[in-house]
């Protein structure tokens, strides 16, 4: 295995994996800030303790690092969870007819706590594709009633060196926050292939510092040719740093990321995507051979406005990819408004050509390519903490950029979910 000499490469992955931990090390245990907000944590307080965290997936970012007695009286516990969902789904491209479909997936996964500070999870789900779960109701590709894959999602061990500071290796969900839900770089369904972390610290009453950094293989290529010639692997590594601050009931996050797809460029698009670069540019037939890496510089923000009993939040999202001088920007602008069990969200979103890694970003928007722009707007109606309604709805075009006016493409979702 070698990795390959992009930017975020294999010296700078290991240099800024090191240094976040090692600053996230010094600044818990020996920031004058952390101190204090240690020592003013006595058992006398009148506050009750403050929750963790609380991932994606709803469970704990990192939970509080227990003292050695309480490690040697700790019992092994585990936590099962699951998701199953059912939607309708429409979808039209161009001038083809609609195409009308019901779409079903399913998760079971399970925690086991071995220690405080140390757990695995292992969870599987449907489908085979990286970027979704979801299975074709009557799919013609099988038989009749035909039994479904269900196939490994997360395998994955969790250790929790310090307080809110989580390391994650093997199969793990992505260790990346984006505002408004975005999935610009990343489809929230992938879960990744090798080492993240991610933590956040406390300076002040309401100013706390945040970062995630990670790499993971997009593609290991011993199998590609004679297993014991060294190949450049393909990896997906990543930075993210943020800050959030909170004043008299405003709440705003400000950060950057860094995000580089390696060794892309050159590899034939038949090795990296199941089907066609789905936007991406190429060299031409018949080498088919990616002509870009993707190395992806992002802003972002995010503004949450009280005005109860309204939940509103403004929110941003630039990304730029630095290989390619044109058609290599893209955008999600919108709002999100909430009242009582309701949540509406409104973005544009643009996607141009080689903004980002096709196969890696949002399977929904514009059918998961490239060269697309449009309005996505998400209904959510919260019936219980374990069951919603949802709609998702998508107007806008494809290969906006590359023919005259583009290709119309809209789609819509209606779904429902119940998970534990």
């Amino acid at each position: 295995m070698k990795y390959s000499g992009d930017t975020l490469s294999a010296q700078s992955m290991v240099s800024f994996v090191f240094c976040t931990m090692a600053a996230f090390g010094a600044l818990t245990f020996g920031h004058p800030v952390a101190a204090v907000a240690q020592q003013s944590a006595s058992p006398t307080s009148a506050e009750p303790p403050a929750e963790p965290d609380q991932s994606s997936t709803g469970q704990p970012l990192a939970a509080p690092v227990a003292d050695a007695e309480s490690e040697a009286e700790f019992v092994p516990k585990f936590k099962p969870s699951g998701e199953v969902k059912v939607r309708v789904q429409s979808e039209k491209r161009g001038e083809e007819e609609e195409r009308k479909q019901g779409r079903m997936s399913a998760r079971l996964g399970i925690k086991f706590d071995i220690r405080e500070t140390l757990n695995f999870q292992i969870r599987m789900m449907t489908g085979a594709s990286a970027g979704s779960g979801s299975q074709t109701l009557g799919d013609n590709k099988t038989k009749p009633s035909e039994r479904r894959s269900f196939g490994l999602d997360v395998a994955a061990i969790n250790y929790t060196p310090f307080d809110k500071v989580l390391v994650s290796a093997g199969r793990i969900p992505s260790p990346y926050e984006f505002v408004g839900k975005s999935q610009l770089i990343l489809d929230r369904d992938i879960t990744l292939e090798g080492l993240g972390a991610k933590g956040e610290l406390q300076l002040i009453d309401g100013l706390s510092l945040s970062s995630a950094v990670g790499s993971f293989w997009i593609r290991e290529l011993y199998d590609n040719v004679e297993y014991y010639v060294d190949q450049t692997d393909c990896f997906f590594n990543g930075l993210q740093l943020r800050t959030k601050i909170e004043y008299a009931g405003w709440k705003a996050q400000i950060g950057v990321g860094s995000f580089a797809a390696t060794n892309i460029a050159g590899q034939p698009t038949a090795t990296l995507a199941s089907s066609e670069p789905r936007g991406n540019s190429t060299n031409p037939a018949p080498d088919s051979t990616y002509l870009y890496n993707y190395n992806m510089d992002e802003t972002f923000l995010e503004l949450q406005i009280p005005v109860e009993p309204v939940r509103l939040s403004l929110f941003g999202q630039m990304v730029k990819n630095i290989n390619p001088s044109e058609l290599n920007q893209a955008s999600s602008v919108g709002l999100a408004v909430g009242l009582g069990k309701l949540d509406l969200s409104v973005a544009k979103q643009k996607v141009e050509k080689d903004a980002v890694f096709a196969i890696l970003t949002d399977a929904d928007f514009a059918g998961g390519e490239t060269d697309s722009d449009g309005l996505v707007a998400t209904l959510t109606l919260k019936m219980s903490n374990h069951h919603q309604w949802s709609m998702w709805w998508m107007d806008g075009k494809n290969q906006f950029e590359t023919i005259a006016d583009g290709k119309k493409y809209s789609r819509v979702h209606f779904e429902f979910a119940t998970t534990f």
